[in-house]
């Protein structure tokens, strides 16, 4: 490792906490590594998404993308009936370009729940709003608004759709080895002359992380894991703010059998650096992307104590097999040939379905709150039984709309 890149702001205010307390928890050095509020990775000033950037997203690539979500929406405005004051809420909108791409669509296309509609941003970033609102305040001011958190919503009133695309593989997450019959939390800790960076094993630090771990169970010998109890409290806070209306989360994850399975020996924990995936998370604090599969079972069983009632759970590739024959039927139909936008659009989704690389990896959690019969959106048309490819237990009872 390079000292030199680790001498920086962010790895000095590491180690001072080290020096004081003793070690961390891997969970906390990765906050500060990608949250601190003035040295984190996602704290940065002109933060870049896609070529210029460490990660690539589906919005990265083109505007269909943002389109068919805005289609699958308005879908589930009729199946709730066309409800007055129709909210959809993002977190984890970057840029703002996806706001903008659904904004755009539905202001053309449905009028009618565009009138009703506000847009609202679950955002604390103060950079990432500040672009956010270059974007969509010159065209959708009046559909716009801004919060710092889930809990600021007015739950009371709150009918819509709750969405986040790459948004829980980004929460800070605890690291755990399987040894000696026992599951062991790897802590950050310093040592040498130079202060180096280093994991160490300690006992588990807290008692929700114990729980979990009873859940996931003993694994193999040196089997190492990624605990994401923010996720899971994620899918909790979401159900709380929700009146009534879907949950849509999109990530790449998998169900807690796969993810925590043998095959995955040292777990799913990345760190990408200047496009490329690099092995040491402390080569390069505050400049490097930390990442790692989610867990969808826990978060979906969060979400069902909470209220929520799951109804779908599908890889990218087949929800937009359902989602774009709703969406590209009445652009193709009738025509003779296929415009020019028309045909980048299919390019566009075509690299959003292809099995290497996005249609495969990502997936789609849906839930709902007092809706079932959201369960009939188009993009799920094509999904297997949620509840059987999660590893569910028997389905929560359900609640009519209304109560």
């Amino acid at each position: 490792m390079s000292q030199a890149e680790t001498k920086t702001e962010l790895a000095d205010l590491i180690r001072e906490r080290i020096r004081r307390n003793g070690p961390v928890t891997f969970r906390w050095f990765m906050e500060q590594a990608l949250y601190h509020p003035e040295w984190g990775y996602y704290s940065r000033p002109n933060q870049k998404i896609g070529r210029e950037g460490d990660f690539y997203t589906s919005v990265s690539v083109g505007p269909v993308w943002g389109r068919i979500m805005a289609s699958q929406f308005l879908a589930a405005w009729k199946i709730m009936g066309r409800p007055h004051a129709f909210a959809i809420v993002e977190q984890g909108a970057h840029d703002g370009r996806f706001a903008y791409d659904v904004l755009s669509w539905l202001s053309r296309n449905s009028p009618e729940l565009f009138e009703e509609l506000v847009y609202v941003i679950v955002e604390p970033n103060k950079n990432f709003e500040a672009e956010q609102r270059v974007l969509l305040t010159q065209n959708f001011k009046e559909k716009t608004k801004w919060l710092k958190g889930l809990m600021d919503l007015d739950t009371s009133a709150f009918l819509g759709v709750i969405f986040c695309n790459e948004l829980l593989d980004a929460f800070p997450v605890h690291r755990v080895v399987f040894q000696r019959g026992k599951w062991w939390e790897l802590f950050v800790d310093i040592s040498g002359p130079e202060d180096q960076f280093h994991l160490s094993l300690g006992d588990l630090s807290i008692d929700s992380l114990r729980r979990q771990l009873e859940i996931i169970g003993p694994r193999e010998e040196n089997q190492m894991a990624e605990v994401n109890l923010k996720a899971i409290n994620w899918a909790s806070d979401v159900s709380s703010a929700l009146r009534a209306g879907l949950v849509l989360a999109v990530d790449y994850g998998m169900s807690r059998t796969e993810l925590y399975s043998s095959a995955r020996p040292h777990g799913t924990f990345r760190c990408y650096h200047k496009h490329r995936l690099v092995d040491d998370p402390f080569a390069a604090i505050g400049a490097t992307d930390m990442t790692c599969h989610v867990d969808f079972t826990s978060v979906a069983e969060s979400g069902e104590r909470g209220g929520l009632q799951v109804i779908g759970f599908l890889d990218q590739h087949h929800f937009l097999v359902g989602a774009s024959q709703t969406y590209f039927s009445p652009l193709i139909e009738g025509s003779g040939k296929m415009s020019p936008d028309l045909q980048a659009e299919l390019r566009q989704l075509q690299a959003l379905m292809h099995p290497s690389t996005m249609g495969m990896a990502f997936h789609f959690l849906a839930m709902v709150k007092h809706v079932p019969e959201l369960k009939n959106l188009p993009g799920l048309s094509f999904g297997d039984d949620p509840r059987k490819a999660l590893g569910l237990c028997q389905p929560p009872p359900v609640n009519d709309y209304g109560s």
